[in-house]
């Protein structure tokens, strides 16, 4: 009868616990990507990692969409390794204000594509002034 934290494992037991999976990922995907939501400008700014695993220079195409709103067409050239980039991209004018009263959550759907594979990623947000 052990588990974690218990009398038989006499404190705590440093292994590993939880969902464990090994995720492909294509050549040129996204790294770290932190969004910040600028309610006065009706824009969201994206800045992100992203990663080419190939051995040359990728021109690839990026989408965001955030609910029916998208914004399509953007190409940009990533480096081998990691490419640090920033997007500005409009948000819907129907966009509230987030509070704990009226905790209004959006989301925005990104893909990066280079011949034809394509990944994706979805972050949940919220806008708020804190001026």
């Amino acid at each position: 009868n052990s588990h974690s934290i218990s009398d038989h494992t006499q404190g705590n037991w440093n292994g590993m616990i939880g969902d464990l999976y090994i995720e492909a990922k294509p050549s040129v995907h996204w790294g770290v990507v932190s969004i910040f939501p600028d309610f006065h400008h009706d824009s969201l700014t994206v800045k992100a990692n992203v990663r080419n695993d190939e051995d040359r220079r990728q021109t690839v195409a990026f989408e965001f969409n955030i609910g029916t709103m998208a914004t399509k067409g953007i190409k940009r050239t990533v480096n081998t390794g990691d490419t640090p980039l920033e997007f500005t991209i409009p948000l819907p004018k129907d966009i509230k204000q987030w509070d704990e009263f009226n905790p209004n959550l959006y989301s925005v759907s990104m893909s990066v594509t280079n011949k034809g594979t394509v990944d994706s990623k979805n972050i949940t947000f919220g806008c708020r002034d804190l001026s």
